[in-house]
């Protein structure tokens, strides 16, 4: 249903997104401890990726919903931890 391209979606919610407290911080605290550290969502990657990028934790992995362009609709794809694509539980 909706018709916006990538970029344009960017666009919307930049300056929109707002960073809990202290997600820095447990992101150190994870790396020194040598967790690995994970988001689990039911969002969309491209969006939850360009935000991490921003704040510069480009390099923690997302498990969300996949979402593929054309020029007519956004295709979106919840896979589970297998790799098969889901229809239920996506959380």
């Amino acid at each position: 249903m909706i018709k916006a391209d990538r970029q344009a979606l960017l666009n919307f919610i930049k300056g929109k997104v707002e960073i809990r407290a202290g997600f820095g911080e447990l992101l150190d605290y994870c790396h020194r401890r040598d967790f690995r550290f994970v988001i689990v969502s039911n969002g969309l990657d491209f969006y939850i990726e360009e935000i991490l990028r921003d704040i510069g934790a480009g390099n923690v992995e997302v498990f969300a919903a996949r979402t593929e362009f054309s020029p007519e609709r956004i295709k979106v794809k919840y896979i589970g931890p297998e790799g098969s694509q889901l229809q239920s539980d996506f959380k």
